[in-house]
């Protein structure tokens, strides 16, 4: 996490980070706002970021999208998803010392619901009328019944 950095050191910044609201058009709306002083651009990583936005309290299935200040918000929030992003995101320090981060909360997680896929927006709520289905259901397919295309991205 982030933590106390020399004054003037070529690694720290800040991250000015909004929560609890939502991203309507070039606004984040009813939202509250962090910060996170001292950060080390040589330790930062999605770990980091994630542990930041624990912290706040947050859980469930969250976007984060980042801007540099200077930039307008119009069209100048970037996804932050995976190591990579944190990367492209930390070449502007130590021209700007402050990244603005914003939380879009997609969706809060319990035990009703859990996720058909990894980084799926796509979900499915458990009810009563929900059972388990034990059968099989076998179908023969014309030839020109189009291409299946596996996980794995080959086809068929």
């Amino acid at each position: 996490m982030c933590g106390f950095r020399p004054v003037g050191d070529e690694a720290g910044f800040s991250i000015q980070m909004y929560h609890n609201g939502e991203i309507r058009g070039n606004y984040y709306v009813n939202g509250s706002m962090d910060w996170f002083d001292y950060c080390d651009k040589d330790r930062m990583s999605m770990i980091e970021v994630d542990a930041m936005v624990k912290e706040l309290g947050h859980e469930g299935l969250i976007n984060y999208w980042y801007s540099i200040p200077s930039d307008s918000f119009d069209g100048g929030l970037v996804k932050l998803s995976e190591d990579t992003d944190v990367l492209d995101m930390l070449v502007f320090v130590p021209d700007t010392r402050v990244i603005n981060i914003f939380l879009e909360h997609v969706l809060a997680c319990s035990q009703e619901q859990f996720y058909s896929q990894v980084g799926s927006n796509v979900f499915i709520k458990l009810d009563d009328e929900f059972g388990t289905n034990t059968g099989v259901v076998i179908q023969e397919l014309d030839d020109n019944y189009g291409a299946i295309v596996p996980v794995g991205g080959e086809v068929s």
